[in-house]
């Protein structure tokens, strides 16, 4: 029988298998984000916002309904004002933070007393679906999992020695900065901090001390985060179309629709781990994870609860409606750590009753782990973008923008002049004009060439004739372009040359000159 016991941070971590596996999540997630696939509409939502306001605006209520931690868009600001607007910029600090993630969940293994167990759980995460896919896209997911990688780390110290403070100061240091750069870094938190309070009794007093110390800054770090968050927050739940943040919530706390609720999040890609899809591989991880937590209970029950923890955390979020749970894996990532070394524990014990010879077992499993970790990159770039949409509208942006030169002015009339209304939150309106910053030439201080309008018609929204309003300048249809769309109408782009505009010092109407002013 192993000794599961809480016990110092072990000496004697398997450090050329460490070491492989790092390299081999680290390869993983940089081919993902070398493959630069185009901006999707989700990318595209958070990209407008990023590319059309300052960093004082962003902590209003963000257009197309996103939720995202100020830290994260600061960042990711910061990247793009220092590299410039590229796909690069956008998705820098999300690939940074999903290598980061790996390599402190690494470090969190030798904290666990059963390294066999640790190392599969990093097995499992190094080559899981979701962890690779969403590594290098413009979301906070990826430090979803950097937040809830390092709150681990520190909770797994403490436990391993609960009479030293340190890890525990360190959560306090760290409370804030992590909530800034990530919402459901809060559920960890609070869940860490509900599973240590049951060993007070049994720590020093110096202990004891930095846990209630850490317990009120974390108390005032998060009334502080959801008071910058309620404005989006607010926008966002608002919003009777936003299906998305619906679907992870309970119908209601009837039983029916509880346990309807329920029975999806037990077989749905939250536990497909780590492959993703649901089906026989949801069912297959809840079993491990049932194993896992079975053995961990029999041996070591502060573990059990400390990896236990977040999971009911968020459960109850989810039953209060404050975080959605039965929704994409996307807004799962901080269940990933502590995930990943439940099933840890349920596959261990699950190999020692395998009848393969122990020479046989490090060469299936690699084998296992690189087809699992390839096989999604292989159909990428097999097909290089996530919608065919995505890859018409940067097509698109790629040869029509740059056609104008950079001498040359180009303004969208509903965009820039404010002469038409805006439409609603729509994908092709947000894919658009996020591939628009992307590969529009840069405008020039001097006075242009020549000026063009723009006006962009997404399918199903605009008029098929463009209206007319009072205070429009004269203009000129010079070309209208078509961009393709996967399955219905394409968008249509008509570009137009005021009538009185062209070389410097030629007036302008009067509104028009007026509106370029403001």
């Amino acid at each position: 029988m192993i000794d599961l016991r809480p016990t110092l941070p072990s000496p004697r971590p398997p450090g050329r298998t460490l070491l492989l596996l790092l390299a081999l999540g680290f390869l993983l997630r940089t081919l993902r984000f070398l493959q630069d696939w185009p901006l999707w509409w989700n990318e595209a939502f958070l990209a407008v916002n990023l590319f059309e306001r300052d960093l004082p605006d962003l902590l209003q209520p963000l257009a197309y309904r996103q939720v995202c931690p100020i830290g994260f868009l600061a960042t990711v600001k910061g990247a793009i004002n220092l590299l410039g607007p590229s796909t690069w910029s956008l998705r820098l600090i999300p690939w940074l933070a999903s290598l980061a993630a790996l390599a402190v969940v690494a470090s969190a293994t030798r904290y666990i007393p059963n390294p066999r167990a640790g190392l599969i759980g990093l097995a499992l995460l190094t080559v899981a679906y979701h962890p690779v896919q969403l590594g290098s896209e413009l979301k906070p997911y990826s430090t979803d999992l950097l937040a809830s990688s390092i709150i681990l780390h520190r909770a797994l110290a403490w436990h391993a020695n609960p009479a030293q403070p340190t890890p525990l100061i360190h959560l306090a240091l760290l409370s804030l900065p992590l909530m800034l750069v990530s919402y459901p870094a809060a559920l960890v938190l609070a869940a860490m901090a509900a599973a240590s309070s049951l060993r007070l009794r049994q720590i020093p007093p110096s202990s004891r001390r930095a846990w209630f110390e850490w317990s009120g800054i974390l108390a005032l770090s998060a009334l502080l985060v959801r008071h910058l968050a309620s404005p989006q927050a607010a926008a966002a739940t608002a919003d009777p179309l936003n299906e998305y943040l619906h679907d992870g919530f309970p119908a209601s706390l009837h039983p029916h629709h509880l346990g309807h609720w329920l029975l999806q999040l037990a077989t749905g890609r939250l536990l497909a781990f780590p492959f993703g899809d649901p089906g026989l591989t949801s069912l297959a991880g809840l079993g491990l994870a049932l194993v896992g937590l079975a053995t961990l209970l029999r041996h070591d029950r502060p573990l059990a609860t400390l990896l236990a923890a977040p999971f009911a955390a968020s459960l109850a979020a989810g039953l209060l409606r404050l975080y959605p749970l039965g929704g994409h894996p996307r807004v799962s990532q901080h269940l990933l750590p502590c995930l990943a070394f439940i099933l840890g524990y349920g596959l261990d014990r699950l190999f020692a009753c395998l009848p393969v010879s122990r020479l046989q077992r490090p060469r299936l499993a690699w084998l296992i782990l690189i087809t699992i970790g390839l096989a999604p990159l292989i159909r990428n770039y097999a097909q290089p973008f996530h919608t065919p949409r995505d890859q018409a509208a940067r097509h698109f942006a790629q040869s029509f923008w740059p056609r104008f030169g950079p001498d040359a002015r180009v303004l969208c009339l509903r965009r820039d002049l404010r002469l038409f209304p805006i439409e609603d939150p729509n994908p092709d309106v947000a894919l658009y004009l996020a591939n628009r910053s992307l590969y529009a030439p840069p405008a020039r201080r001097r006075p242009p060439h020549s000026l063009w309008l723009v006006h962009y018609d997404a399918p199903g929204l605009a008029p098929d004739d463009l209206p007319t309003p009072p205070n429009a300048p004269p203009l000129q249809l010079a070309a209208t372009h078509l961009l393709p769309h996967h399955g219905r109408r394409g968008a249509r782009v008509r570009v137009f040359q005021p009538l009185a505009h062209s070389l410097p010092g030629t007036p302008r109407p009067q509104s028009l000159q007026s509106t370029v002013q403001r």
